[in-house]
């Protein structure tokens, strides 16, 4: 390409910027807006058509990134000139590729940290890079980080089989090492593909190296045997002792071989860098903390003393490998009491000697060592925290000890719009938790007959009643429209099935919120909510599934409501079950109560109806942390109601959803004046009666 030249009769040619192997980048004039553009031109020898699809590909990418900010160097046009393939591009005045070995570690973990927001806000927009390296990023003559080279980059929208991806990674990838062994491996759509490479990044800014070098399968091969423990996860610190041993731990959590062990988030990576290295003048954008482990940082083999290789010679240079002499045994020096000419198993324990001609017995087989002791809670955090980034709207935006707040859009036609919602894990063993969406509340301020409280108290219990898993709770100041959903350590919760409640509820809620809204301004609950009291359809077919399901594992069912409804147990054990709109509502009775008439009538009047407030009030505070959803039904009394919303029936999960559902008779009311005393009475008969 020369000055002048005219691309698809759109992009005239001004100047050559930099060549690079078979590569040349230019300035051009966009024609039809008399705007600068970066061109970049290949010739590929080889791999011609993996190139041209990654063009392709970027170039739909280049339109999902139309909202991002100016660090992101949008691809904007591609196709073919000849024998060559060409890629339009924003234009960076004065562009030089990131360097990592420039200036001081301060200056460079600047750097650094620059890139990794520009990760972070492409996680945002809900795209994986899978690229991410040193020569993915350009510092424009002002100093600012830009991210480019989006060609094996995928939106997590895209329905592109991994495999195809994986492939066109192989054949493109420009540095295998920097990509995740998952990545080389299958081409495995993941944000923590990106941590991984912003963690080699930072291992090579610490040390001039890179932790693994050579053929994508070296690669593969090397974490293989760093995650099956024969070999040490290569540190910084190996290459560099004066590295920190915190810096250390940072890497080794970015870098794990196991894709589930590392962090993540890029914003769990930044918080990790601010704690061990505060004061520095980019952050996370808000008080970092470092990220809750899920245990110590797991092995990775870390050994007290580490085997050292014999120095055979310089070390390699880019691109090189260590090349050993074939007499590099006879130079090592054996630790003391190794026979190289004894057997010796594969954990290196020798075998017991035996006569001539006879072969030696092998040892027994070591005890496996215990499994180590993980929190149910992390396990389920960490779980939650690498599900929502794939298909939230939105990563992460704050992460605390039991809650993760982040952004949503369904996918789903009939659902539109962005809401934040809050996920909180209110139990410490990691069974449940609650998807919510929490907007202001001026208690004081609510009115309405008999009272505003006593009239929101009535609708909130409409809800929970009537809401087909929707659940609302409220405080002085805080109104919340959630759904519980069942998490479980031993079978854990699946992205689907996520996703499937954070759909129904933002289907019903802004109907809901609306009617709340009104009710907080003085509309009677019952006309503010009467088009919840419309009976829901029931998915007879789901049922049947279900109950073919439970009566092969044996299960005691019944059925109820002229085959709407399964029983599942008997007498005062029975849960109630349910199909609707995708979902098994489960409902269980807890204590058998009825309003007196004189509260009947005034209710009826809008008058107050003291104890059945007081029951209300109470049914309201216990909502808070409660798997369940405790409502009064005035036909039966207190019931406990609960969805389950899965697409695959799981007999543990089940068990633990009815398990939850039947704790309910445990609580103590108070305002049925039950009390301490009275509550032990109750539980040593339903233990003598079991």
């Amino acid at each position: 390409m020369h000055k002048g030249d005219v691309i698809a009769d759109r992009y005239r040619i001004e100047r050559l910027l930099v060549r690079r192997g078979t590569h040349q980048v230019h300035e051009a004039t966009d024609l039809a807006h008399e705007a600068p553009v970066a061109v970049k031109v290949s010739t590929p020898s080889t791999a011609y058509y993996e190139l041209s699809d990654q063009i392709q590909r970027a170039v739909r990418l280049g339109r999902e990134l139309e909202r991002a900010s100016a660090g992101i160097v949008r691809p904007l046009d591609g196709g073919e000139v000849g024998d060559s393939l060409y890629l339009v591009m924003d234009y960076i005045h004065m562009a030089e590729d990131l360097d990592l070995a420039a200036d001081g570690v301060d200056e460079r973990l600047v750097r650094l940290r620059r890139a990794a927001l520009l990760v972070r806000e492409l996680h945002a927009l809900r795209v994986v890079h899978r690229d991410v390296r040193p020569d993915s990023f350009l510092i424009s003559g002002s100093g600012r980080v830009h991210l480019t080279n989006f060609g094996l980059g995928r939106s997590l929208d895209d329905r592109l089989d991994d495999a195809d991806v994986g492939r066109s990674v192989l054949a493109l990838a420009q540095e295998h090492g920097y990509l995740a062994p998952e990545v080389l491996d299958n081409g495995t759509l993941d944000v923590a593909s990106d941590v991984y490479s912003l963690g080699v990044m930072l291992f090579e800014l610490l040390t001039g190296e890179r932790p693994y070098r050579g053929t994508p399968d070296d690669v593969i091969a090397a974490h293989k045997e760093v995650l099956d423990g024969y070999q040490p996860q290569p540190i910084p610190s190996d290459f560099r002792p004066s590295v920190a041993p915190e810096l250390d731990e940072v890497v080794q959590w970015a870098t794990h071989p196991d894709p589930l062990q590392r962090f993540a988030t890029v914003d769990e990576l930044l918080a990790a860098l601010e704690e061990v290295a505060p004061d520095r003048p980019v952050t996370t954008g808000r008080r970092a903390h470092p990220p809750r482990r899920r245990a110590p940082p797991p092995p990775p083999v870390r050994h007290t003393e580490r085997m050292q290789a014999p120095q055979v010679g310089p070390a390699p240079g880019p691109g090189e490998q260590y090349v050993y002499p074939e007499d590099r045994h006879d130079e090592f020096e054996y630790p003391e009491g190794y026979d190289p000419d004894a057997g010796y198993d594969e954990y290196g324990e020798a075998y017991e000697a035996a006569p001539d001609g006879e072969e030696a017995a092998a040892p027994p087989a070591p005890e496996p060592p215990p499994e180590p002791e993980v929190d149910p809670l992390q396990r389920v955090l960490v779980t939650l925290r690498r599900t929502l980034p794939l298909i939230a709207g939105g990563v992460s935006l704050q992460i605390d000890a039991h809650e993760v707040k982040f952004v949503y859009f369904s996918a789903q036609e009939d659902i539109s719009g962005t809401v934040a919602l809050s996920y909180r894990v209110e139990d410490r063993e990691g069974r449940f938790g609650h998807v919510e969406q929490r907007v202001t509340l001026d208690l004081a301020a609510a009115q309405g007959k008999p009272s505003g409280e006593a009239n929101l108290l009535l609708a909130a219990n409409a809800i929970n009643l009537y809401g087909d898993g929707l659940a609302c709770q409220f405080g002085d100041d805080r109104l919340r429209l959630r759904r519980s959903v069942l998490l479980g350590p031993t079978a854990p919760l699946e992205p689907d099935d996520l996703q499937r409640h954070l759909d129904l509820l933002l289907r019903v809620w802004p109907q809901v919120f609306a009617a709340l809204r009104d009710v907080q301004d003085g509309a009677p609950w019952n006309e503010a909510l009467a088009f919840l009291l419309r009976p829901p359809v029931p998915d007879y077919e789901r049922l049947e599934t279900l109950k073919a399901m439970l009566e092969r594992e044996g299960y005691a069912i019944s059925e109820l409501e002229e085959g709407e409804q399964i029983g599942i147990g008997t007498g005062d054990d029975q849960v109630e079950i349910a199909c609707y709109q995708e979902q098994i509502l489960g409902t269980f009775l807890v204590r058998p109560w009825q309003a007196p008439k004189s509260e009947t009538r005034a209710l009826k009047k809008n008058k107050h109806a003291r104890q059945t407030e007081a029951i209300l009030a109470e049914l309201n505070r216990k909502n808070l942390e409660s798997f369940c959803t405790l409502a009064w039904d005035p036909k039966r009394g207190v019931i406990a109601t609960a969805p389950l919303a899965e697409v695959a029936f799981v007999p543990e999960r089940l068990d633990l959803f009815l398990g939850l559902l039947r704790s309910a008779k445990d609580e103590v009311f108070e305002s049925l004046g039950e009390g301490e005393g009275q509550a032990q009475r109750r539980k040593t008969w339903m233990f003598w009666r079991k």
